[in-house]
């Protein structure tokens, strides 16, 4: 072999060999973080921290401990795709997703308490809409934990509400700050109608979503019952069907007569136990969005004063998220979706729902 040979040989073994040094580095990526207790703002060492695979209807990649610093590290053997990385403290669990390309995470955990102070209802939304015998209603409790320090709350009842005498509750859904909807259960308690959801709720806003059917005869008569002091308790029904409160100074009407096809009855701080009943006749079903619903409630006060203004913006902020949040509910009417249209079911969704329900630790 001559040397000219032998130098381009020993170049493109040396090519080679750093060709594949790079790819071993490459599916061996590391992905590093920190968990830290945002109760006590130190280092939550000794946590479970559990690397899920997101290309792969999550699966379980790796686990390991926090170390005395709060600090985690995983080696990437499955390629650069989006990773979740979920953290367990005191039974609760927490995550952070890792987008492609990401090699550092932060991860923020809480103490656990079974009762919190700074626990706020910002909305109680219910939607109704009837057709065919059949009353649907879906019912939004937006939860927001202020808790300071901040503390996660979670005992066997952890947030209670009460269905309609007669209600068959289809579907209930969950949704942890910053999270996506994920299916979970209303638990029956020994008082008739009320129900219990066992989710946890972290500090930050936490949303629940109920389904539910009940026979209808063209008249029916609600009671929401609130067991929770709330901003604001919103109904949302088709302008062709009839809504009449038991106490009307309780409600304030804000739909705006030339927009859409719903109606929306709002009363303000409502207090635990109050009497807030209010009857429906008629029949109809709801095609416009939620954000439909709640803009055309803004333009109907526009033109008044500041405080209806920044009202009508919060009432906005409230039933608007029940479009992105919402599983596919109603369904089985002529209408589009009640509650929206929604992510809630699309595969990557689906995924994380099934994962983050995992040993009953949402």
């Amino acid at each position: 072999m001559t040397k000219l040979a032998q130098s381009v040989l020993l170049t493109a073994v040396f090519a080679f060999s750093i060709f594949s040094l790079a790819l071993a580095s490459a599916d061996a990526q590391t992905l590093s973080g920190t968990v830290t207790n945002g109760t006590t703002n130190q280092p939550a060492a000794g946590d479970e921290v559990i690397l899920i695979n997101l290309t792969t209807t999550m699966e379980i990649a790796a686990n390991t401990k926090a170390d005395s610093s709060g600090k985690f590290s995983f080696k990437l053997t499955g390629g650069a795709g989006p990773h979740l990385i979920r953290a367990v403290h005191q039974g609760v669990t927490y995550h952070q997703i890792a987008p492609p390309g990401v090699s550092s995470v932060e991860v923020n955990v809480y103490d656990v308490a079974t009762k919190v102070s700074g626990l706020t209802v910002t909305a109680d939304v219910i939607r109704f809409q009837a057709d065919g015998g059949t009353m649907q209603g879906v019912r939004l409790f937006v939860v927001n934990n202020q808790s300071s320090p901040a503390k996660t709350q979670m005992n066997d009842h952890n947030f209670e509400f009460y269905a309609p005498p007669g209600a068959k509750i289809e579907q209930v859904q969950a949704r942890a700050p910053n999270g996506q909807p994920i299916s979970t259960e209303a638990v029956p308690q020994a008082e008739k109608n009320r129900y219990a959801i066992n989710f946890p709720l972290r500090p930050g806003e936490t949303q629940f979503q109920m389904e539910f059917t009940l026979p209808y005869s063209g008249e029916i008569r609600i009671d929401p019952k609130p067991l929770y002091p709330a901003e604001h308790l919103v109904v949302v029904l088709p302008k062709t069907m009839q809504f009449k409160a038991a106490n009307p100074p309780s409600f304030q009407s804000m739909q705006d007569p030339s927009q859409g096809d719903s109606q929306v009855e709002v009363a303000r701080q409502t207090k635990p136990g109050q009497s807030l009943a209010f009857t429906l006749t008629g029949n109809g079903v709801i095609t416009e969005s939620p954000g439909e619903v709640a803009s055309g409630a803004s333009r109907r006060h526009k033109s008044s004063n500041r405080t209806n203004r920044r009202q009508a913006t919060i009432v906005l902020a409230t039933i608007a998220p029940a479009a992105d949040s919402a599983p596919r509910l109603m369904r089985p009417m002529r209408c589009s979706n009640i509650a929206g249209p929604s992510s809630a079911h699309s595969p990557c969704c689906s995924r994380l729902a099934d994962g983050w329900s995992r040993n009953g630790n949402p």
